[in-house]
This record gives structure tokens, C-alpha cells and sequence, in this order.
């Protein structure tokens, strides 16, 4: 694919692709001085670059961020507007140049926010974090977003980087994102599981609030076994469209599994988006509902749950 078609002018439009790539934040942008310097190497005249910048400027596609010191120049929300209903790439045709960008936030959209409020820095919380940005940016299967990107996202949630190098290691294991490099740029690939997640329904909030706090990521399992194994917990006589089962004694059958409380929610959460279970109650005293759609799934997953059912005593 060709690079983005902004102004119309070769030179404007590269300043604006390099600008949405190396952008300290969404409000900061990206000093003035690195500008200079990135174009200092064309070897054209700082003449040339005052004039370019002078009709992005007059044009609303730049200002300066107020008040700091070295100069900083940024997108304007306009101009953030308009960037964002340019054509985006896809695997299928990497940028010719590394300065490719990947679609941003406008300044006045603030990131939603799955951590925050008291909650706790787990595993299903920082899932949703980053996943949110590939939602909110409207991005699907096998769209690349610049890593840049997602660190500026990050930054406007006030997290720190650490705990977005942990949801990129949840993220890896689920299968929800690949790692791709182009030229000196690190770009992160929306795989069909993370396509799928952000498709649905919102986590709901009581599944974060009974979140443990993540330590280190646990092994991969499959969406489709956390979404069977959900399913198969309603066999027996309690398999009818209707039928509950608190989260405590969900719980306490999980951990038959050998897996943890964060594959727990993680299947929950699975099985609540696609349509299996619903919830009622608040806090950890909520109970989970069997749904229509999750009754008919029972008689398709039954050979590849009966053994573990059978050990867990599920349906007895």
C-alpha cells in the first residue's frame, strides 16, 4: 500500500508521519530539535523546513504544546482527526519507509481505563488495557500499530512501563498479538484471538474486581478449552438454559484444573462475550447463568471435556 495520502504535498505529508511516530505523548509531541535534526540529514536548508512547517501550521495540522522548554510540536486535534481517516496499512504490504505510522488517539479521547479506581494489576486488567487501544482505534485482523502508539496510549493511563512489558507477555502468550519489526520500527500485529476479544462485549467490572494481582503469567490454554471447560461445568442436571452456579463454587471446582484464578476469569470472560453465560450479583458473591446458547454447545465439546469432567466430578 501507498504511504498515506495527507496533504497532498510529498515532504508535509512525511513530517506528519514521522510526527505521529515519534511523539513523546499524546499532549507533548515531539521536540522541535529532533525535527531539525531528522531533516538536517536530507540535506535540504532549514529555510525549506520553516516553510513546510508554516503551512502545517497555517493549515491546522501542527502546533506547538504550550508551555515547554526545548519547543515541542504536536498534532492538532484537527489535525489528529484527519489523520485518522487515512488509509491504514496491513501485513499484506509493509510501508516502503520505516517512518510508516500507524493510527493514533486524538489528544481529547482519553484511553479507556480497565486499571484504575482501587483495582488491582491483573492479569484479565491488563489484557483489557492494551486491547482497548486496538478497539479504540478500530484496528482488526492483521493491522499493524506502531509501538510508539501503544507507549503513548500507556502513558495517558499513568501506568508504568513495566507493567506494559507484563500485558505484552500475557498478550504473546494468549495469541492475541504478534511482533513485527519494519525497518528500525517495532509494530504489534493484531492476531485472530485478540480480534475476537475486542469484537465483543466489554469485560464486565466484576470480573476485574475479583482479579488477583498478577505475579507472572501462567501457561497458555486455548480460548476454545477455557470456553468448554466454563460449559462443562453446567453438565449433568444442572444443564438447562437458566441454570446458575455461584462463583465461589465455580472457584472451587477451577482449581481441580491445576489452573489459577486468572484462567478462571479469563474463561469467564470468554464464555460471557461469546455468549455462553451471563452474570448476576456484585463483588465475588455474584452467580453465573447458563445461557440458551451455552446448553447447545455442550453436545459438540463433550468427547474433549469428558475426561476432565469426569476427574473434576463436574455434573455428578
Amino acid at each position: 500500500m501507498q504511504p498515506r495520502i495527507l496533504v497532498g504535498e510529498q515532504q508535509c505529508d512525511e513530517l506528519l508521519e514521522w510526527l505521529d511516530a515519534h511523539c513523546v505523548s499524546l499532549s507533548m509531541g515531539a521536540p522541535l530539535h529532533l525535527l531539525r535534526e531528522r531533516w538536517r540529514r536530507t540535506e535540504q536548508d532549514d529555510q525549506r523546513l520553516a516553510d513546510l512547517l508554516a503551512q502545517l501550521i497555517q493549515e491546522q495540522w501542527v502546533e506547538l504544546a504550550p508551555g515547554l522548554t526545548p519547543p515541542h510540536l504536536r498534532l492538532s486535534p484537527d489535525g489528529y482527526r484527519r489523520l485518522l481517516s487515512a488509509t491504514r496499512f496491513s501485513t499484506s504490504a509493509p510501508p516502503a519507509i520505516d517512518t510508516e505510522a500507524a493510527p493514533v488517539a486524538e489528544p481529547d479521547i482519553r484511553p479507556t481505563v480497565f486499571i484504575g479506581r482501587g483495582l488491582t494489576l491483573s492479569e484479565i486488567a491488563l489484557r483489557n488495557q492494551v486491547l482497548s487501544i486496538f478497539r479504540d482505534l478500530k484496528l482488526k485482523k492483521g493491522e499493524l500499530l506502531i509501538g510508539v502508539t501503544v507507549s503513548r496510549y500507556w502513558q495517558e493511563t499513568g501506568l508504568r512501563a513495566g507493567d506494559l512489558r507484563t500485558a505484552f507477555d500475557v498478550l504473546l502468550r494468549d495469541e492475541y498479538l504478534r511482533h513485527r519489526i519494519r525497518g528500525m520500527d517495532v509494530y504489534w500485529e493484531l492476531g485472530e484471538g485478540g480480534a475476537e476479544f475486542i469484537r465483543g462485549p466489554l469485560t464486565p467490572a466484576r470480573l476485574l474486581e475479583c482479579a488477583p494481582e498478577i505475579t507472572q503469567p501462567g501457561p497458555h490454554v486455548p480460548d476454545s478449552e477455557l470456553r468448554d471447560l466454563i460449559s462443562g461445568a453446567f453438565e449433568g442436571p444442572q444443564r438447562f438454559s437458566g441454570s446458575r452456579i455461584g462463583y465461589s463454587a465455580m472457584k472451587s471446582r477451577w482449581h481441580g484444573t491445576g489452573l489459577d484464578d486468572n484462567a478462571l476469569l479469563h474463561a469467564l470472560d470468554l464464555a460471557y462475550k461469546a455468549g455462553i453465560v451471563r452474570f448476576h450479583g456484585a463483588d465475588e458473591h455474584f452467580d453465573i447463568e447458563l445461557t440458551e446458547s451455552g446448553v447447545g454447545r455442550m453436545p459438540e465439546q463433550r468427547s474433549v471435556l469428558s475426561k476432565l469432567s469426569h476427574k473434576l466430578g463436574w455434573g455428578r
